[in-house]
């Protein structure tokens, strides 16, 4: 007679029972003296069970499988993080470009340029040798003033030849003046002229020294008050509409040697 050890398993616990022995609802698994048999019920064969903890071979086809996967996790992080990288490059390049061109265009000054064209206009002390305030040479208009505080005409001087393209935008208008006095006298007005007539904001500040001094008016973000457009600066009657004053009860001269204008736009 063959014996048999049966094992049961009931309620997650080993219970070893020797003989032949069936229990109701629970399958016994027949094992005989180190070989393998088949249970009554025709379940798989099962491999004797041995004394202390079982170990079982990993398969190699589910180790490479989760070592492919742990490095095509690696791979994705990587390629997120160098996309993350490329993005806050990209946003820093957006922000910097943003603040060294405002409005996204390209700010530029013309030269400096004198005018063509000097005529007077108004009431007060007139002035003379309209022509010497074309250029730079120590040599200028001068308009003589006595004993009250006189006011000078407004001196016009235009005709500054500028061509700003028509779809730029005016920024700003520099505009400088060398002068001089041989006694007290100042800026009574210092204003853009458009179309021929003085506009915008006064700038006048300056007294007048004895020597020939240039002082500048305006700048690259000021536009007098006005909304300039390239037609109105290329236009002949655009410049600069002046007038000088001496204190009361003093006689002296003031003198204009030359006035130019810069022109700040963006495109």
């Amino acid at each position: 007679m063959v014996r048999r050890t049966g094992v049961l398993v009931t309620g997650g616990l080993l219970v070893l029972a020797s003989g032949c022995a069936l229990i109701s609802g629970v399958s016994e698994l027949g094992i005989e003296d180190g070989s393998t048999t088949v249970p009554e019920n025709d379940a798989e064969p099962v491999r004797q069970a041995t004394d202390g903890p079982q170990t079982f071979a990993a398969d190699p086809d589910d180790a490479r499988s989760a070592e492919d996967a742990s490095h095509a996790s690696d791979a994705k992080s990587e390629n997120d993080g160098a996309a993350d990288a490329e993005s806050s490059d990209a946003s820093e390049d957006a922000g910097s470009d943003a603040g060294s061109n405002p409005g996204g265009c390209t700010t530029k000054s013309t030269s400096a340029k004198t005018p063509s064209t000097v005529t007077t206009g108004g009431s007060g002390n007139a002035w003379s040798s309209l022509a010497n305030v074309k250029a730079q040479d120590d040599v200028g208009a001068t308009a003589a003033g006595c004993c009250s505080g006189d006011d000078s005409e407004t001196l016009f001087t235009t005709g500054f030849g500028f061509a700003i393209p028509a779809a730029a935008e005016i920024r700003g208008v520099t505009v400088a003046i060398r002068a001089k006095a041989s006694s007290q006298a100042s800026d009574k007005q210092v204003k853009l002229a458009v179309a021929g007539a003085a506009a915008g904001n006064d700038l006048e500040y300056a007294s007048y020294t004895t020597s020939f001094v240039t002082r500048t008016y305006g700048g690259a973000t000021n536009t007098w008050g006005l909304s300039l457009t390239p037609s109105i600066v290329n236009a002949a009657g655009f410049g600069v509409a002046l007038r000088t004053s001496k204190p009361a009860f003093q006689s002296g001269t003031a003198e204009i040697d030359v006035v130019t204008v810069t022109v700040h736009y963006c495109e």
